[in-house]
């Protein structure tokens, strides 16, 4: 299941990636339901879009990507213009 993940990963990026939503029709919207309907050995989280994921190859399941950004903390003594 790796490679086969690692594969849908890329693929997610590459072309998914460039993918813009029009006023009419949500593009992304489609392209995450192909995404998540495309392999059967690949089995993204039912939670959100499969932008929201990142596959960890250590732990061998996707993870959120909220897992490795931390929170925003402002430098109270700088000034910022």
């Amino acid at each position: 299941m790796s490679f086969d993940a690692l594969f849908c990963f890329a693929m997610m990026w590459t072309i998914g990636g460039s993918i813009a939503d029009d006023k009419t029709v949500n593009y992304r919207k489609s392209f995450n339901a192909f995404m998540k309907g495309i392999s059967k050995a690949v089995k993204f989280p039912d939670q959100g879009e499969c932008y929201d994921f990142i596959y960890e190859p250590k732990a061998k399941d996707w993870v959120s990507w909220e897992t490795y950004i931390k929170a925003y903390q402002p430098l109270s003594e700088q000034m910022y213009q």
